[in-house]
This record gives C-alpha cells, sequence and structure tokens, in this order.
C-alpha cells in the first residue's frame, strides 16, 4: 500500500494517519470514519470508528483487505 494508492482512494492525510469520513448507508444520520496507517513494506494498520465504537485490525496488506474494511465500516 502506498500513499498515491490511499489518495486515489480518496484518503485524505491527517496527522499521522489517512483517513476517509462516509455516511453510513444503514443509518445515513451518523457518520464512520476509517483510518489507515501505513508501516514498513506495504503493511498498514486500520481502524474504523463509528459513534465512539473503535474497530481496529493490525498488519493487512494489499487493496482487497482495505475494501473490505471500507464495506464493514460504511455498511455498502
Amino acid at each position: 500500500m502506498s500513499k498515491t494508492k490511499l489518495h486515489k482512494m480518496g484518503y485524505r492525510k491527517g496527522r499521522d494517519c489517512y483517513f476517509k469520513t462516509r455516511r453510513v448507508r444503514v443509518r445515513p444520520e451518523t457518520k464512520a470514519t476509517v483510518q489507515v496507517q501505513l508501516r514498513g513494506h506495504g503493511w498498514y494498520d486500520v481502524r474504523a470508528i463509528e459513534r465512539g465504537m473503535v474497530y481496529s485490525s493490525e498488519l493487512l496488506k494489499g487493496v482487497r483487505q482495505l475494501r473490505q474494511w471500507e464495506s464493514f465500516a460504511f455498511c455498502t
């Protein structure tokens, strides 16, 4: 995973991670945020936040796993 790929997927740069915020499709009044923190050699950590609930995973690799996290967080 690279910074360029994250930017192309719609992620914005934060202080120490990249993030994307969307409204949750099932409950449009709430928003969910997916944060990606890059590690070495293409590995990354993902955190999904929705109304105070935090779900996290460490050391993922590849675009497919990140898209699965997005679909989980944004309920698509």
